[in-house]
Parts: C-alpha cells; sequence; structure tokens
C-alpha cells in the first residue's frame, strides 16, 4: 500500500509539474503572439496614415488644377465677351450711322416735295 501510495503522489506531483510547464509555454505564447499582433496593428496604422497623407496631397494638387484651369476659362471668357462686347458696339455704331443716313435722305425727300 505504502508503494501504491508513493506512485499515485509520484504522479500528482509529475501532472502538476507538466500542467505548470504547459501553462508557461501557453502564457508565452500567449505573449509573443499578442506582442506580433500589437506590432503588426502599428504597421498597418502607420501604413493608412501614409495613405491618407497621399490621398490628401492629391487631392490639394488636383484642387490647385481645377484652380488653374477655372483662373484660365474664366480670362478666355472675359475676354470673348470683351470681344463680343467690342463687335456689339461696332455694330450698333454702324447700325445708327445707317439709320442717320437714311433719316437724312427721308428728310431730303420730304423737303423735295
Amino acid at each position: 500500500m505504502k508503494r501504491i501510495v508513493m506512485v499515485l503522489a509520484f504522479m500528482a506531483f509529475s501532472t502538476a509539474l507538466y500542467a505548470q510547464d504547459t501553462t508557461d509555454k501557453v502564457v508565452d505564447k500567449a505573449k509573443t503572439t499578442a506582442k506580433k499582433v500589437g506590432e503588426e496593428v502599428k504597421k498597418d496604422a502607420k501604413v493608412v496614415g501614409q495613405g491618407v497623407k497621399k490621398g490628401a496631397q492629391k487631392v490639394g494638387e488636383t484642387a490647385e488644377k481645377g484652380y488653374d484651369a477655372t483662373k484660365k476659362g474664366v480670362k478666355k471668357g472675359a475676354e470673348k465677351v470683351g470681344e463680343a462686347a467690342e463687335k456689339g458696339y461696332d455694330a450698333t455704331k454702324k447700325g445708327i450711322k445707317k439709320g442717320a443716313e437714311k433719316v437724312e435722305k427721308a428728310a431730303e425727300k420730304v423737303q423735295e416735295i
């Protein structure tokens, strides 16, 4: 009976040591995994941050290009409006001159009668 108790005690002791060793390995592995996950999250956050920064720069560049294009378009539009106004002025001037000539001729005809 003494031997059976000793064997059972040895088995219990061995099982306790094995359980402790396994628990330590699991905890170490969990810590290592958590550390790796944390590092990957940091890397991903950095990459996302760089992507956002580049995206913002592209938006700024596109806005500047749009501003320049709009500025050129407005300038060209103003030039066209100016040209049209000049043409309109010239046409009006010619029309008034022709109208005045016709009025003069009509007045001359009336005086002749």
